[in-house]
């Protein structure tokens, strides 16, 4: 183990129920190492479809989260001047002020122009891509995503704005 930052570990099997102490240690640091990225954030979710707000909502408490819920961009972005949170998601076809205005009202914020904001969008084209950096998001994603895809797409934006 000299210079190593790791112990060597080896895999054997073991009797059922039982777990090698190396087995033991190894989970230990699989644990350690993946811990500091799983951190627990507030969310809020701005979305027109109750639906949308409901699944992810429900996924996102799972996962350890606070969520705030807004249905529109107007209210998304008073909930963000008085919740704080630590991350927007946000949907790009909203009625009344689409997302890409909400993103651009965030930036021009002094007290919310560094939140990261995941914009989210069921017409994922290159336009909308271009238009989501253009307008400030840290991320433009395709609606329905992958549950796997939207928890590690979290974790970096958190891990990133510290």
């Amino acid at each position: 183990m000299e210079g190593s930052a790791l112990p060597c570990v080896k895999f054997t099997r073991c009797p059922e129920g039982q777990q090698s102490a190396d087995a033991q240690l190894f989970t230990l640091v699989i644990f350690v190492r993946i811990l500091p990225s799983l951190r627990v954030a507030r969310i809020l979710i701005i979305d027109d479809n109750v639906s949308v707000l409901q699944t992810l909502d429900s996924y996102l408490r799972n996962e350890g989260h606070t969520v705030i819920q807004a249905e529109s961009g107007p209210l998304g972005l008073r909930l963000a001047a008085e919740q704080r949170p630590d991350l927007v998601m946000l949907d790009v076809e909203m009625p009344r002020m689409s997302g890409f205005a909400a993103c651009e009202a965030i930036r021009n914020d002094p007290a919310l122009r560094t939140l990261p904001v995941l914009m989210m969008t069921a017409r994922f084209t290159q336009d909308a891509v271009t238009r989501g950096e253009t307008c400030g998001a840290s991320v433009v994603m395709e609606k329905p995503f992958k549950f796997d895809q939207l928890s590690a797409t979290i974790a970096t934006l958190l891990a990133a704005a510290g």
